[in-house]
């Protein structure tokens, strides 16, 4: 089969053979064919139909031989007429080769969490941390206390998102960081400060994005991670 491709600044348009119609690509919304769908498109993966969020959409303009309901049903997985499938492999196909995954991605199996437990032979036991510019020693003190000693140095990088705004955990690590702000003086701890979590360490001093768990180590290079993990 012979396509007619043309593309110009805003979308991409295949036209079909003998007034079979055409597919419309493109990054902003697009009008319904008066004989035929519009599909949006997330991460190449087809997500639904007509008006909604996505970043990319595809109108498709279809010949009147073929019925807009029976392209919606067969790009959704479901049995059509017999009649009605050649072209709508033919669309699947096309599709396809523009990238467009029609068929659900299998869900990762997301890992289990690491269940970590305190025990009262951490409490006097220093943890060090030297990560992202950031450097501070911390105790475990009980099983909802970490307390940073003073002199600790805290990173002065923020995190921030692709179109440059400050990530989630900037901006609750500034908030842990205006609720010391007592305690702080020229990037550096001047008096103890005392957390509720591992996880709350890491966004006052280095503004998390890592296993904060694998950042404490103790003299001799345990993290804490290695202490408390529960098997």
């Amino acid at each position: 089969m012979q396509l007619r491709v043309d593309l110009n600044d805003d979308q991409t348009t295949v036209l079909l053979p003998d007034d079979n119609g055409q597919l419309v690509f493109a990054t902003h919304a697009l009008k319904v064919p008066d004989h035929g769908v519009v599909l949006r498109v997330q991460g190449g993966q087809f997500v639904g139909f007509d008006d909604g969020d996505a970043d990319e959409y595809v109108a498709i303009s279809i010949p009147w031989t073929t019925e807009p309901q029976y392209l919606r049903k067969a790009l959704q997985g479901d049995a059509i007429p017999k009649a009605q499938q050649p072209y709508v492999e033919t669309v699947k196909q096309i599709l396809s080769r523009f990238g467009v995954q029609l068929t659900p991605a299998k869900p990762k199996k997301r890992p289990a969490k690491a269940t970590h437990r305190f025990t009262k032979t951490l409490a006097d036991t220093p943890f060090m941390i030297d990560h992202d510019g950031s450097k501070a020693t911390v105790y475990w003190r009980k099983r909802n206390e970490m307390e940073i000693l003073p002199g600790a140095t805290l990173s002065m990088t923020p995190h921030v998102t692709k179109d440059g705004a400050l990530g989630i955990d900037t901006k609750f690590g500034d908030k842990l960081r205006a609720d010391h702000q007592n305690a702080i003086a020229e990037a550096q701890t001047t008096a103890s400060i005392v957390l509720r979590s591992v996880n709350e360490v890491g966004l006052f001093l280095y503004y998390g994005g890592t296993n904060s768990w694998l950042q404490l180590k103790d003299a001799q290079g345990k993290t804490l991670d290695e202490w408390t993990k529960v098997q």
